[in-house]
């Protein structure tokens, strides 16, 4: 992590790799592949939102000066997404472990990050992340109840 990566940035590469992490599961699990493009298909959707507002210097410059986001707390998830994208590419992972990872990574995000954000800031900002906060949290939902399911199906 460079010293000019703001959180924005690791925010944005943080949603593109779980992304890429969610494909890969849609990949190696194609009876459940929709499930998985679709849980992607939105983490894209919030790269954008978030790519969105680093067009605007002045939102940028607030990502830059605002404390509220731990740059150390994110680039930790990122390397921990980035190692399980690995890991799936090179060895085989149940769906229990997939949705295991996933469930982890999606409580993470709104324990460590969103929840304890009292959202804040300009209009635009609290706009995005509102919308991130509401899709992670259902997110988590969908992946708990899926893991749910499944790990009572394996016993």
């Amino acid at each position: 992590m460079t010293e000019e990566q703001n959180s924005l940035d690791l925010l944005i590469r943080h949603e593109t790799a779980m992304k890429q992490l969610y494909e890969q599961y849609a990949e190696a699990f194609p009876e459940h592949r929709t499930f998985w493009a679709n849980v992607a298909a939105e983490e894209q959707k919030h790269a954008n939102c978030l790519q969105g507002l680093s067009v605007n210097d002045s939102l940028r410059k607030w990502f830059m000066n605002d404390g509220r986001f731990k740059k150390l707390a994110i680039g930790g998830s990122l390397e921990y997404i980035e190692k399980q994208i690995e890991r799936a590419k090179n060895a085989p992972v149940s769906l229990v472990e997939a949705l295991s990872i996933a469930n982890d990574i999606e409580e993470a995000l709104i324990e460590k990050q969103f929840i304890s954000l009292n959202i804040s800031g300009p209009e635009e900002i609290k706009s995005v992340m509102k919308g991130l906060v509401a899709d992670t949290q259902r997110h988590k939902k969908m992946i708990a109840e899926k893991l749910i399911f499944h790990k009572r199906e394996a016993r």
